[in-house]
């Protein structure tokens, strides 16, 4: 320290406790003061939150009709006997939504011959339904008011041997009913 005050160059005194003091009355926060920075807080928060939740694609997913009414191709097999028989056929078919909550789907599917509870997901881009049931899945492409898809399955009821030995592919072709 002498050294320094030798060559004319004097200390500087450096006094932590005035330099808080002066901080505090500088920075003194009224109650008031931290619910408007609480408040700000959370407007921020919910801002970037929403920014995000638009881009994960939640605003991409379609609301699904209600009814939807078309044709059902479907090829199906027999395999229990030596010479294996194949049906045919196309007939009129509806799918009914029960529930949508947000990309999951609940609905019932008839034509003359079955009726069935399904359930489905739409995909992240709201583009495809993919749908499983007793015995069997699919999928189907979403184009504004049609639903267009294959799936393939297996008879559900009866012996094992009838499961085992029938199985089915189908394809369906939709528009939604206003």
């Amino acid at each position: 320290m002498r050294a320094i005050e030798r060559f004319g160059i004097g200390l500087i005194k450096i006094d932590l406790r005035s330099i808080l003091h002066e901080f505090d009355s500088y920075y003194v926060l009224t109650i008031g003061d931290m619910m408007k920075r609480n408040v700000l807080s959370l407007l921020f928060t919910f801002s970037f939150s929403f920014l995000a939740q638009a881009q994960t694609g939640d605003s991409l997913i379609p609301v699904l009709a209600k009814s939807w009414q078309g044709t059902t191709s479907e090829t199906s097999i027999n395999a229990s006997s030596k010479k294996p028989k194949v049906t045919t056929q196309d007939i009129a078919s509806s799918l009914t939504i029960l529930k949508q909550d947000g990309r999951h789907i609940e609905f019932i599917y008839k034509n003359a011959n079955y009726e069935a509870y399904e359930i489905g997901t739409i995909s992240a881009d709201g583009k495809l339904l993919e749908i499983a049931y007793k015995g069997g899945s699919g999928s189907y492409v979403i184009s504004n008011s049609k639903l267009a898809g294959c799936g393939a399955g297996r008879v559900g009821d009866g012996l094992f041997s009838n499961w085992f030995n029938s199985y089915y592919a189908w394809c369906d072709e939709l528009i939604a009913v206003k």
